[in-house]
């Protein structure tokens, strides 16, 4: 089996948690930041013309039919 590539990811996103006894407001606007950082990755994500999920995703389909636990196939093709 070939060994599958990483997927793309932003080193840059990591937001660092709270320190103890931070206000709510610093929690919240930690939230937002964590979810524009979420965002951003989602965007690079979307954006990306590899082609590393159509290269990716027959082999990783074959490995899921291969490793199930129950008789029933996952997927119908």
């Amino acid at each position: 089996m070939n060994q599958m590539e990483k997927r793309p990811t932003d080193p840059g996103s990591a937001v660092r948690a709270p320190a103890r006894g931070a206000r709510s407001n610093d929690g919240q606007e930690l939230q937002r930041t964590r979810n524009r950082a979420a965002i951003r990755l989602l965007d690079t994500w979307l954006a990306d013309e590899s082609g590393y999920d159509e290269r990716a995703w027959p082999e990783l389909k074959r490995s899921i039919e291969k490793h199930r636990l129950g008789k029933r196939r996952r997927f119908s093709d």
